[in-house]
């Protein structure tokens, strides 16, 4: 099984870069790992993110974060809404499962019928 991550949200702040003080080339992203199985995919319930200055090219970390990126990156974590962290079956293991409940099922039937 592979874990990989996929991009959930794109959003651009309107807040200064603290590496370049410009207002229009803050961007932050936020990803959402997902288990890849042979029968299944699931996404986990866990969230990353990561920010980043198109004007100036740096990734921006958290350490240099002013108060006003903090607001605005909470609200927008809080506003991302997830996937569901179920399991969504391939279609590989729907044919397994309904081959083995018609194997089953015909050999309920054949016992039935067998006994009587």
């Amino acid at each position: 099984m592979t874990t990989t991550s996929k991009l959930i949200r794109k959003a651009e702040l309107k807040t200064n870069c603290p590496e370049c003080y410009t207002t229009d080339g803050l961007m932050v992203e936020f990803y959402q790992p997902y288990v890849n199985g042979r029968w299944y995919k699931r996404f986990l319930d866990e969230l990353s993110s990561k920010m980043y200055c198109t004007k100036c090219e740096t990734e921006i970390f958290p350490v240099s974060w002013t108060p006003d990126i903090e607001r605005v990156y909470d609200y927008h974590k809080k506003s991302t809404k997830m996937r569901s962290s179920k399991r969504h079956w391939k279609p590989l293991a729907l044919i397994v499962m309904l081959a083995g409940i018609a194997l089953v099922a015909t050999a309920v039937v054949f016992g039935v019928n067998y006994l009587s």
